[in-house]
């Protein structure tokens, strides 16, 4: 070797040892902002996202014992998730307050999917080095994926549960692979895309390893889905299948608005997705193999990662393309594309290493510039996702009026859970059921017309507005509401959620002294209208 190679070569070197630091730095920041936000989080207890006090009462019923799946009703329906989190939320609520026991959940699932990430990388092929950068990726991707890792939902144990059982496979062991079946089983009471995580993983052992691990792996987690449903049904009278089955059936996918779900967020993690493509390159060379009999040591554990990874990926995508589909959703796949980040960039070291140290430097550095660069796009300001006392005490103030409010008697708050003495339906429940091409429930529609409520509070004028994704004939609650309600006063803008869709309890309706009839439905919301101009005028005037 030259003088001049040898200059170069420890010149890469250097710049190596260099990016590595910058690197870990760099995941070790993003840890630091994800503890920054959890304690703020938990010093400044608030309705993060606005289902969350709905989650809470789904929680509360549990321990109450009081069924989550029933008939739809002006008191009660359900969103379209299994129990798991719910009754795990519960237990642990046994033992702390409510929404505390809901954030530790999420909170160890998030902790025991970022070990998982680790060691299943480790596992299949990637290095110490890239292991631990795998780490630093998950917790960047908190910012990608709507800032969700820690909140009231079940995402973060869903999640748990995948890479989990993503990591008993890694073992390549009969009896692992029916503990990764029974797990994912598990999981799918928590959230419905682990069937098609079942389905796909056992094609890629089927595949990729032996029909025993195959049968190992569906088996049990075939019969723990098909039984738990069928349980489930039978001591709800099949409210359980309507709910998380046949609803969000009814609501199909946007693909309309693919640039806007899928293009614009894709931007900011392009090394994850050429990460994602080159996964899918290996995969499908391990296969060609497999076809021509010429499969390496390797290609088997390949294909079986590979295969759920595909399943991270579709399910994420269609996901968000469903209706209401939120960022939250690109977990599954962020996750799995975390730990092909480390096995690919390790693969590229060895690849460059191989021809020579120079160039084995060069592939290091190239690996480590695109994680930076993909770390530099999940930045963010921890202040921004973290709530505040004023927060705090703007949540006080609109709890305040929905109790004064209730003296006059029950009080209906459309688009909060959690907020009212007596729990009600939350807003998005009700979008569900539409989307699904059902109708509101009738008691809701009778208690309007009825003029039942003492009060309705809702988001935006026209929250109950009702619009079905199918053809089909839903009916309208706004042209009941207004016909027997009129807007008596806006509530200051305080209660906000920190991330997720824009909620906040605004408009204050009371009931009027008799319905308004023969009054067309455009009339109805004019008057709407100038009912909520001297509301707001009313609120902003100066108290003398």
């Amino acid at each position: 070797m030259s003088s001049k190679d040898r200059w170069l070569t420890r010149g890469a070197f250097l710049t190596v040892s260099v990016l590595r630091g910058i690197v870990l730095l760099a995941g070790a920041t993003f840890v630091a902002f994800f503890v920054d936000v959890v304690v703020a989080r938990l010093r400044f207890p608030v309705d993060i996202e606005f289902m969350i006090g709905a989650i809470l009462d789904h929680v509360e019923r549990v321990q109450q014992h009081l069924p989550l799946y029933v008939a739809p009703s002006a008191d009660w329906v359900p969103f379209l998730y299994p129990p798991g989190y719910y009754w795990l939320s519960a237990l642990v609520g046994r033992f702390t307050p409510l929404m505390l026991a809901c954030r530790v959940v999420s909170l160890v699932g998030t902790a025991v999917a970022a070990g998982n990430v680790g060691i299943l990388a480790r596992r299949i092929g990637a290095s110490r080095f890239w292991s631990v950068t795998a780490v630093g990726l998950f917790f960047g991707a908190y910012s990608f994926t709507g800032y969700w890792y820690d909140i009231e939902r079940c995402d973060s144990l869903f999640v748990a549960l995948l890479s989990a059982s993503a990591l008993l496979l890694s073992w390549e062991t009969t009896p692992l692979a029916a503990a990764a079946g029974v797990t994912l089983g598990l999981a799918f009471f928590v959230k419905q895309p682990a069937s098609l995580f079942l389905i796909c993983v056992t094609v890629g052992l089927f595949l990729g390893a032996s029909k025993k691990r195959a049968l190992a792996f569906l088996i049990p987690g075939a019969a723990i889905m098909a039984g738990g449903v069928a349980a489930l049904d039978a001591a709800t009278h099949g409210w359980y299948s309507f709910y998380c089955f046949k609803v969000p059936a009814g609501h199909g996918i946007e693909p309309e608005y693919w640039r806007e779900l899928l293009l614009e967020p894709f931007e900011k993690v392009v090394p994850l997705m050429l990460v994602t493509l080159t996964a899918f390159g290996f995969l499908a060379r391990a296969l060609l193999r497999r076809v021509k009999g010429a499969a390496k040591n390797q290609d088997g554990r390949t294909i079986v990662f590979g295969s759920w990874m595909l399943a991270a990926f579709v399910s994420s995508v269609m996901s968000r393309l469903h209706p209401g589909g939120a960022l939250n959703v690109f977990m599954f796949w962020s996750t799995s594309a975390c730990v092909a980040t480390a096995v690919v960039a390790t693969h590229l070291e060895a690849r460059t290493s191989a021809r020579s140290a120079l160039w084995g430097a060069t592939g290091a550095a190239l690996g480590m510039l695109l994680v930076l660069y993909q770390f530099a796009r999940f930045n963010y300001d921890p202040k921004l996702v973290s709530p505040t006392q004023a927060q705090v005490d703007g949540a006080a103030l609109i709890a305040g009026r929905i109790h004064d409010l209730e003296r006059r008697g029950e009080v209906f708050v459309e688009g909060r859970g959690h907020l009212s003495t007596k729990r009600h339906l939350h807003t998005a429940a009700i979008v569900d059921l539409v989307r699904g091409g059902f109708d509101a429930p009738a008691s809701l529609v009778s208690n309007i017309d009825h003029r039942i409520y003492a009060a309705i509070v809702l988001d935006k004028i026209d929250a109950l507005k009702m619009r079905s994704s199918r053809e089909t004939n839903v009916r309208d609650l706004q042209p009941n509401l207004l016909r027997n309600y009129f807007i008596a006063e806006r509530l200051p803008d305080v209660a906000y959620p920190t991330i997720g869709f824009y909620s906040q309890p605004t408009w204050v309706f009371l009931p009027r002294s008799a319905p308004l009839e023969g009054i067309s439905n455009d009339e109805l919301v004019r008057r709407a209208n100038t009912e909520a101009s001297v509301a707001e005028e009313q609120m902003n005037r100066p108290a003398k």
